[in-house]
């Protein structure tokens, strides 16, 4: 709930305010992923036994996927944040915050100060899922995105490099710069991305601009194809296998892609 809180205070009180960033904030309350929801519901039933750090870690371990597993002192990190006065205490304050008011709020702070928005996202968040980022790029059409493949829900502890050059590039010597939608991603199937964003027509709209500005070689094409292919996608897939250039394919290539682009390939 901090990223609501952050936007709410934001909204009350705009002349503060340079920049905001929300990091994978619940500014409107979005549902977690239901794996997430089943590992945190196992952990606070184990919240009292002596072994709870085994839970927290696999809890941890969905919404932090960057890691590939977290190591003790992540666990540990979190760890004291769920001794029962933090629990008894979060819960209420999660039960009275008000967040269906919040985007009401920071919309009219925004009028009084339009200051920068950063929306700053891991895509593979499955605390506040990918929705939450929809909400707010399609509520604050000024604001800007910064999306980060193979991140969970913390990009400033899995994707430190990442976080704190936009923190910076945002609040540089001049006061606040404007930032422009940017998709990070460490895996160049960026198509496959797709998946995840069809439905949101802001973030797919970011993802379609990276896809463009890729240099479409060879491989990159192959790429493309494959991932239609792994989606029982054929027509996307042999289109993309005919904007290969062949000119400097071997024959055994080129008669392989003859096969799968002709219009009866199955």
């Amino acid at each position: 709930m901090g990223g609501a809180i952050a936007a709410a205070f934001a909204g009350r009180y705009p002349k503060k305010i340079k920049a905001l960033v929300l990091e994978d904030a619940n500014y409107s309350f979005v549902s977690m992923n239901g794996d997430m929801s089943s590992a945190l519901s196992t952990m606070m039933e184990h919240i009292n036994d002596p072994g709870f750090k085994s839970y927290l870690k696999s809890a941890l371990d969905i919404a932090l996927p960057a890691f590939n597993g977290v190591d003790s002192s992540i666990v540990n990190h979190f760890a004291p944040a769920f001794d029962s006065l933090h629990i008894k205490a979060l819960f209420k304050a999660n039960g009275d915050f008000k967040y269906d008011i919040v985007p009401d709020i920071l919309d009219k702070g925004l009028q009084s100060n339009p200051f920068p928005v950063v929306v700053l996202w891991g895509m593979q968040d499955k605390l506040i899922p990918i929705q939450g980022a929809e909400n707010i790029l399609s509520r604050i059409p000024a604001a800007h995105a910064v999306l980060i493949d193979s991140c969970g829900h913390c990009s400033h502890l899995e994707r430190p490099d990442i976080f704190t050059h936009t923190i910076i590039d945002l609040f540089g010597r001049d006061g606040p710069s404007p930032c422009s939608d940017t998709l990070i991603c460490r895996d160049p199937r960026v198509s496959s991305l797709l998946s995840i964003v069809g439905e949101y027509p802001c973030l797919k709209k970011i993802v379609d601009q990276k896809l463009l500005s890729i240099q479409h070689t060879p491989l990159n094409y192959c790429t493309f194809a494959l991932d239609n292919l792994r989606s029982s996608n054929l027509a996307a897939f042999r289109e993309q296998l005919t904007k290969i250039d062949t000119s400097g394919c071997t024959t055994q290539i080129k008669h392989s892609l003859n096969i799968y682009t002709a219009p009866s390939a199955k």
